[in-house]
């Protein structure tokens, strides 16, 4: 099993959430996830979520339901996610993304048409 660093677990934790916006324990999230991690680490990085302020805690009984601070939160997190990886620029986290990954060329010609959409729209 490859190990992950907090950022990407961070987006898997928070991807759950952002499906139905519902309440979640860590052991909901944990089995959401399918068990790839431990317990005790979904635990520590949901309160480090709950630290950087993407979601909220209450107590219910003995465990805590965890759920999203603001339906915009995700793209917060992903906003200061790309401005502490890549300074604010978007091109250069595209850059990442088509080095580090492998892409076909089915994926570049769906870039191309994006990146030509905006295009588009920015000369209007």
């Amino acid at each position: 099993m490859k190990k992950r660093i907090f950022g990407e677990l961070e987006l898997a934790i928070l991807s759950v959430f952002k499906q139905d916006r519902q309440e979640y324990t860590v052991h909901d999230v944990l089995q959401a996830l399918n068990a790839k991690d431990k317990y005790t680490t979904i635990m520590t990085v949901m309160n480090r979520l709950v630290s950087k302020g993407e979601l909220t805690r209450k107590r219910t009984g003995l465990a805590y339901q965890y759920s999203l601070k603001t339906p915009k939160s995700s793209l917060s997190f992903f906003e200061k996610w790309k401005k502490r990886l890549f300074h604010g620029k978007s091109a250069q986290l595209v850059s990442y993304l088509l080095e580090d990954q492998e892409i076909t060329s089915e994926e570049l010609a769906e870039l191309e048409k994006i990146i030509k959409a905006k295009r588009q729209e920015k000369a209007k």
